[in-house]
């Protein structure tokens, strides 16, 4: 590499969690000539992927700096593909290079050696996500490694302490119990692709603050579901990572501060 001797290894809570937190906060998450995303995981690097039953972090260190870290975990999800219907897939997730140390493959190397452990450990695919004019990281993974495009999801953000938008009175709600939930999702859920498997394990998690439906006023929940509903599950992440955006409009920052701002001075608006 011309650069010394690049030491791939698992992370050490003792020896690394400062380091890793601190390369976390110098990396920025998507273009940085528009908003992007910083993830502050509240001290404990593992913290995004310790729910998951099987995790692993792992680290790289050049001339005794720590210059980079990726996460990974498995699961058991479904999937459309004969002679099986199930797969164990390994995520990759939180891939972190320090910005001096970029192009010098140790973001491939760290990828490779993560994925050696999901060989290992009996995994079918390895998948991961990233934003779409990412160029880096498609050209990581997409040239270089050889990795297929398989969705194209979206995140949407609504800042929480914004006017409430008022729900019709046509509609009444009822929080579910675990096992309701459960059954739920498996009824209609578990044939989509990468339905998780242990997902009565994640609606169990301490993390989650439970599942709600809503149907219209007037109809009753039972065995017998109404004639339309509709079911959300949330779980606190505020408790595991916060995300802080950069390169915002300033446009947006003002509203956001005009609006906590009016919410403190008068709150019964």
């Amino acid at each position: 590499m011309g650069y010394g001797e690049l030491n791939i290894r698992s992370y050490n809570p003792q020896k690394d969690r400062a380091r890793v937190e601190d390369l976390e906060r110098r990396c920025e998450v998507g273009p940085a000539e528009r908003g992007f995303l910083f993830t502050d995981t509240l001290g404990d690097p593992i913290c995004r992927i310790r729910n998951s039953p099987i995790y692993n972090l792992i680290v790289a260190e050049l001339n005794n700096q720590l210059v980079g870290v990726i996460q990974g975990s498995i699961k058991l999800v479904t999937i459309h593909k004969p002679p099986k219907n199930l797969a164990r897939v390994g995520y990759i997730l939180g891939l972190r290079v320090a910005p001096l140390y970029r192009r010098r493959g140790i973001g491939s190397s760290l990828v490779v050696r993560l994925e050696e452990w999901f060989i290992a450990s009996g995994v079918d695919y390895a998948y991961m996500a990233t934003e779409k004019d990412n160029d880096a990281s498609f050209k990581l993974f997409v040239e270089k490694l050889g990795y297929v495009k398989f969705r194209t999801p979206a995140i949407l953000v609504n800042p929480v302490n914004c006017p409430m938008y008022r729900i019709s009175s046509k509609y009444e709600f009822e929080k579910l119990k675990v096992e309701e939930a459960e059954s739920l999702y498996r009824k209609f859920m578990s044939s989509m692709e990468f339905f998780p498997s242990d997902i009565g394990n994640i609606l169990r998690n301490k993390l989650s603050l439970g599942t709600w439906v809503a149907y219209p006023r007037g109809e009753s929940w039972g065995e017998i579901l109404p004639s339309s509903w509709a079911m959300v599950s949330v779980w606190n992440s505020g408790e595991v990572f916060k995300l802080r955006l950069g390169n915002a409009p300033t446009s947006c920052l003002m509203y956001t501060k005009s609006s906590q701002l009016m919410g403190n001075l008068v709150p019964c608006f």
